[in-house]
């Protein structure tokens, strides 16, 4: 905690919040930029067309598995970073899983994989079936970015100091681990097997294809951010949004 404000005893930091606000940032360098396959090509202009249908007022029971709660509000925008473009969604309220299933379903769109028109069957207000349903995005990416609530915090300086300080290491570790992906993924590519490796060859792409993805994962879920803030201080938002 890094600030702090003075409450009645019946405060409750969830439902007394007037406004929140969340981003998520989507990895989709642009032509021209570093790891330009197809996994990470998104097209903006669809992004932004879903992003816009799901603006306003909707039952997004296709997008939770909360069976209350689901008529919402929401205002969406997207913003380029660098080779992320983030998400950003803003309520007075969500519920569980919501904005990660949106990504879901706005990546899938901008990935060509969903038509445009699964936003308008998502919005329906028949439930979809299983093969059909909308799975939450991983949570790594996802930053709760604002939360007002109409009360004056007070910064501790020291404090602010050393949650700048402990989000740098993470930075740090995270940056390490990209680049020992990045070189992993780089030997991966000069030993590629071809037909004049004979079955060898083969075996051991085929293993250090494997080997690679498991390093991967387990980098990027070590590396991912996590901790509470009370306002504005980037955080990860776990299972629940």
């Amino acid at each position: 905690m890094w600030a702090h404000a003075n409450v009645s005893d019946g405060f409750h930091a969830t439902h007394d919040a007037d406004n929140r606000q969340y981003v998520y940032y989507l990895y989709a360098p642009e032509d021209g930029m570093e790891h330009t396959s197809t996994t990470y090509r998104l097209d903006r202009d669809r992004l932004e067309t879903a992003l816009t249908r799901l603006s306003g007022s909707h039952d997004f029971h296709n997008l939770t598995p909360d069976t209350k709660g689901t008529e919402r509000t929401i205002s969406t925008d997207l913003r380029r970073d660098g080779a992320f473009l983030g998400v950003r969604v803003e309520a007075g309220g969500f519920p569980r899983e919501f904005v990660r299933r949106l990504v879901t379903l706005c990546r899938g769109v901008a990935a060509r994989t969903a038509p445009l028109e699964k936003v308008d069957r998502v919005l329906a207000p028949e439930p979809l079936p299983g093969p059909e349903g909308i799975g939450p995005a991983p949570p790594g990416p996802l930053i709760l970015w604002d939360v007002t609530y109409g009360l004056d915090f007070q910064k501790d300086p020291v404090a602010a100091v050393s949650a700048c300080d402990a989000f740098a290491d993470r930075q740090t570790t995270a940056a390490a681990a990209a680049k020992m992906t990045a070189e992993i993924r780089g030997q991966i590519a000069e030993s590629r097997w071809d037909s004049r490796q004979g079955w060898w060859g083969l075996w051991r792409f085929r293993w250090e294809r494997k080997l690679s993805e498991t390093v991967f994962r387990r980098c990027f879920s070590t590396c991912a951010p996590a901790g509470p803030t009370p306002t504005r201080l980037v955080r990860n938002c776990g299972k629940s949004v």
